[in-house]
């Protein structure tokens, strides 16, 4: 089964569940809906998605973009996830 994502497309909140599904069912073990704490040479910190981080990538420079909280995150994973979570 190939991943439903499609670089350069943007997907409809269904595929991006559907996404979702796949690397639920593909990579188990990870939790995905949990962030992943990051910090660069220069301090910088964050949350990285890790449902993004598997799309796209992460670049060093990019870590202090990231959320700082866990309720940017899940604000986060709301607005364009489109997942329910606390």
């Amino acid at each position: 089964m190939a991943t439903p994502y499609k670089p350069g497309v943007e997907q409809t909140p269904a595929e991006k569940i559907e996404y979702l599904k796949f690397l639920e069912e593909r990579v188990a073990w990870i939790s995905w809906r949990e962030p992943i704490r990051m910090n660069d040479m220069r301090n910088h910190k964050g949350l990285g998605c890790r449902i993004c981080i598997a799309k796209f990538g992460i670049v060093g420079e990019n870590i202090k973009f990231l959320p700082s909280s866990l309720e940017a995150h899940n604000q986060h994973l709301r607005e364009y996830h489109h997942l329910v979570v606390a």
